[in-house]
């Protein structure tokens, strides 16, 4: 069963990688970008990176300016220095450690946005598009995100652990650690998907078990493409959406199910918890 489960996934994995390509074709095909300049959140978005980045630039500034005075010359070299570190300090406030989950957070209507129209594309189908239903997906974002953050720093901590006690192991801690990163950064996008059939967030995850290479892939293509300067960040939460709609649709039957979701749900967790039991 375990050795399914890892083929499995190792499948799910590339496949949803090998997507990513077609995703922003498709992205471009359907013009999924209409549409999303309707939303006020676009605005308070980029106030918030504005502010960040503001109180970033000050502690910065103020750390110069309280330094010993120096020649004309130095200053000048100091000052091109103290811009270099506004645009390194900056972008790794913003993308780096929890921030990143920050993101997925601000860009929520976004991913929503294109993960519900590429449902209603691949179903010829019209959804539900009321301000409250945007609303529910932002509150429900920020309960999946902080989830993942708390449990991705749960189970670091767990692994840094483990290999101090097997020091022979240590090699490969960073490799874990990266893995479980790309795992709880792709699972907010792959519940998004899930959210466009009224799953709860517990059914969710637990969905999401039976697609661990779905959400490796989508977090490894967040985490490398979160090192692009300002258009990756921004982008590739989107351009991922896409790829994880497009893959779930052809990979799920979550789409065919409809009030046999239920009872779907109910024989997961029923084999999940006789694995349990075996274990």
């Amino acid at each position: 069963m375990l050795v399914d489960k890892i083929r499995a996934s190792y499948r799910q994995f590339f496949f949803t990688l090998l997507t990513i390509p077609s995703a922003i074709d498709f992205f471009k095909e359907n013009k999924l970008w209409k549409g999303l300049t309707q939303y006020g959140w676009a605005s308070k978005f980029l106030m918030i990176i504005a502010a960040i980045l503001g109180l970033k630039f000050i502690d910065i500034l103020f750390d110069y300016i309280s330094s010993e005075p120096q020649d004309p010359l130095t200053v000048a070299s100091n000052m091109a220095f103290m811009m270099q570190d506004f645009a390194t300090e900056g972008y790794d406030l913003l993308f780096s450690g929890g921030m990143r989950y920050g993101m997925l957070f601000l860009l929520e209507v976004f991913i929503f946005h294109v993960s519900r129209k590429t449902l209603q594309i691949l179903n010829k189908s019209e959804s539900d598009t009321s301000f409250n239903t945007f609303l529910k997906a932002q509150i429900r974002m920020l309960k999946v995100v902080l989830w993942a953050f708390v449990m991705e720093t749960i189970a670091t901590v767990i692994i840094k652990f483990a290999v101090g006690i097997y020091s022979p192991l240590e090699v490969i801690q960073p490799v874990l650690t990266f893995g479980v990163a790309c795992y709880y950064m792709g699972i907010p996008i792959l519940d998004n998907y899930h959210e466009q059939f009224g799953m709860s967030i517990k059914d969710s995850f637990r969905y999401a078990r039976n697609y661990i290479g779905v959400a490796l892939a989508a977090g490894l293509f967040l985490r490398l493409a979160f090192y692009i300067p300002i258009v990756g960040p921004v982008l590739s939460p989107i351009l991922i959406a896409v790829a994880v709609s497009l893959v779930m649709y052809e990979l799920s039957d979550i789409h065919l199910l409809g009030e046999n979701l239920e009872q779907k749900l109910v024989e997961i967790e029923n084999n999940d918890m006789h694995q349990d039991d075996l274990v």
